[in-house]
């Protein structure tokens, strides 16, 4: 019950924190905020033993020393995303404000609903994924978990690429330049391109080695 109460403020401070990232970005400082956000992740990651197993003077908190660690980080990326910001780009000035329009929260709704329709439905799958593989024993929910960490260090390069796209393109799209905006978008779809077919066929030379395969044939 404690871990998803503090759970819960870090959701809130990730969401803060995700904010000031795509701020910084809009105006194409991209370095920094990838600066700050390793920066918190190492002190996440220095913390946790400390927290998690009770080193030295901190109390042994277990999971929930996990979250508390997960909170000082996103408060830290915090802090220093609204220093880049306040120190660099004084036009976007910070501050909470009472005036939410109609046309405001129309805005929001119309940009917003279907990535969070998109997120909620990839959560639900994903759930319903491990559900069914769990109830295929141990084996394969270990074999999934160890695969997927593979996938998930993919998803990661794959999404900086994407993402860099994006911003290079909201900007040019911005600047009244849709030819430039055209070429980078050919650009990245070739270069995923080409690592795909790279990648399927290192996957090919790998299944096509006997020792790769089990006693029925299959990898």
């Amino acid at each position: 019950m404690i871990f998803f109460a503090i759970t819960a403020f870090d959701v809130l401070f990730m969401a803060l924190a995700l904010t000031l990232v795509i701020l910084l970005q809009s105006v194409g400082d991209t370095k920094r905020p990838s600066i700050i956000n390793m920066i918190s992740v190492l002190i996440n990651i220095v913390l946790d033993p400390f927290f998690v197993l009770g080193i030295g003077p901190f109390p042994r908190l277990g999971v929930a020393g996990a979250a508390i660690t997960d909170v000082m980080g996103k408060i830290i990326s915090i802090i220093g995303l609204s220093y880049i910001i306040k120190g660099n780009y004084p036009m976007l000035q910070l501050k909470f404000t009472g005036d939410l329009s109609l046309k405001w929260f129309k805005i929001v709704l119309s940009i917003g609903l279907p990535v969070l329709s998109f997120g909620t439905l990839n959560g639900a799958a994903f759930i319903l994924q491990r559900k069914i593989i769990n109830l295929l024993g141990i084996i394969v929910a270990t074999a999934f978990s160890v695969g997927f960490v593979v996938i998930n260090i993919v998803d990661g390069i794959l999404f900086g690429v994407c993402q860099a796209t994006a911003i290079i393109v909201g900007q040019s799209l911005g600047a009244d330049n849709p030819k430039r905006a055209r070429e980078v978008a050919y650009k990245t779809t070739a270069l995923l391109s080409t690592l795909y077919l790279l990648e399927n066929r290192l996957r090919l030379k790998i299944s096509a080695n006997p020792k790769y395969r089990n006693q029925r044939g299959l990898i």
